[in-house]
């Protein structure tokens, strides 16, 4: 299946994103509920960002920093844009198919700290191994099958993959840090 992360990882960052209701028909959203909420370490959360631009994913990765991830010439990277909060940016090897190297990166500029971990609980698979805390990446960093990366209301995943394997965990890393690096 071609690019079946993206199928994956697309949903459920859209899921994410729909979000709105508690069960108990009070109208709170989940969101309005996590950003007054104390966590469990007794703190209140900061609040929801509002009227943060959409940020293109292609514009935090250059096609030399692609090229030098996945070993080889890439093709220009096609973007996609899903709301004014999500965008993807993915890149290929040069006349590549879906089992050659690809570089996906994801940025979404709609979600709170507090609902970070439920967004890498989702988009991690769970036979995919261990999810392990990065530090010094962004507030939040988390690796697994990819980079995850939390910083100021700014969510970043970067995932490079060979035939559907997972790519090299430094690389992603070093990405995402460049990616930070850019973010306006």
């Amino acid at each position: 299946m071609r690019y079946a992360f993206l199928l994956l990882l697309a949903p459920a960052l859209v899921l994410l994103a729909a979000c709105g209701g508690d069960d108990d028909g009070a109208g709170t959203s989940a969101t309005a509920t996590a950003a007054t909420s104390p966590s469990p370490g007794g703190s209140a959360t900061e609040p929801a960002p509002t009227g943060t631009p959409a940020i293109s994913a292609c514009a935090l990765v250059t096609a030399e920093e692609a090229a030098e991830a996945l070993g080889g010439p890439v093709d220009a990277p096609a973007e996609s844009i899903l709301g004014e909060s999500l965008s993807q940016c993915v890149f290929k090897t040069v006349g590549g198919t879906e089992l050659d190297p690809i570089l996906i990166m994801q940025v979404r500029t709609d979600i709170i700290e507090a609902d970070f971990e439920r967004f890498v609980t989702i988009n991690s698979p769970g036979d995919a191994g261990e999810v392990v805390v990065v530090p010094g990446l962004g507030d939040r960093a988390y690796q697994q099958v990819a980079t995850f990366v939390y910083s100021g209301g700014v969510i970043i995943v970067v995932r490079t993959t060979t035939a559907g394997v997972a790519g090299d965990p430094a690389v992603q890393q070093d990405l995402a840090r460049k990616a930070l690096a850019r973010l306006p």
